[in-house]
């Protein structure tokens, strides 16, 4: 059975996880995240289109800064807990191997 994992739930396990307030989250760490999770788990689906970087905007009420380089939350304290709960929407094995290869690639600065 084929899983989706998009933006948001990177984003969502990053939140969760953090150590400090996180605001920025560059681009090439959540590809590179999308990228780990595809090569651990073969029956992910990986949604990098435009309604994933919308829902993403949806989620921040429009609080969110999209360019080429990062995502930035205006207001990370407000809507953490909209991107927290897309994680936890993932099926507990997704959440463990997300949440092991988020920490991986957010912590190695």
């Amino acid at each position: 059975m084929y899983k989706t994992v998009d933006i948001a739930n990177v984003m969502g396990s990053a939140l969760y996880n953090q150590e400090k307030q996180m605001s920025s989250f560059p681009l090439v760490k959540i590809y590179g995240v999308i990228d780990r999770v595809v090569q651990e788990d073969r029956f992910v689906r990986i949604d990098r289109s435009h309604s994933a970087y919308a829902r993403v905007e949806e989620l921040a009420k429009h609080g969110v800064v999209i360019n080429d380089v990062e995502i930035h939350l205006r207001k990370p304290t407000d809507v953490k807990d909209r991107f927290v709960k897309t994680f936890f929407s993932l099926d507990a094995g997704t959440q463990e191997m997300l949440d092991k290869i988020v920490k991986e690639v957010f912590n190695n600065e």
